[in-house]
């Protein structure tokens, strides 16, 4: 009965293992999303870089009269469950959705922004 408690243990442990690892691996998110928009003479992009280890980096760029207007880069985590993208960025957390190399957000001044995996 001992050996069997054991094996079972053992089992769990292996299962267990297996699981973390699948879910720590956001290697299918990585990558480079983007997000343009222009209209008379304004523009602005949205480039969000998804690293590996979770860590991200987001590029705000914007113009107006072929001045630029605005060029943020701000870095944080990132964190995924499922189809439900949580950005982390100085405490700050912005959540999202991630289905077929597309993430669908909500933007400040912008409303719901969609960016595609490039």
């Amino acid at each position: 009965m001992k050996k069997l408690v054991k094996v079972f243990g053992l089992l769990t442990v292996i299962a267990c293992l297996c699981l973390s690892v699948a879910a720590c691996g956001d290697s299918g998110v990585e990558g480079t999303y983007e997000y343009s928009l222009s209209a008379e003479g304004a523009s602005s992009t949205i480039t969000l870089e998804l690293k590996s280890g979770g860590k991200m980096t987001m590029t705000i760029k914007a113009s107006m009269g072929g001045q630029e207007i605005a060029n943020e880069t701000v870095e944080g985590t990132y964190k995924v469950s499922g189809e439900k993208l949580t950005l982390t960025v100085e405490g700050e957390d912005a959540e999202a959705t991630i289905k077929d190399g597309k993430i669908t957000m909500e933007a400040p001044n912008m409303g719901k922004v969609v960016l595609t995996k490039k």
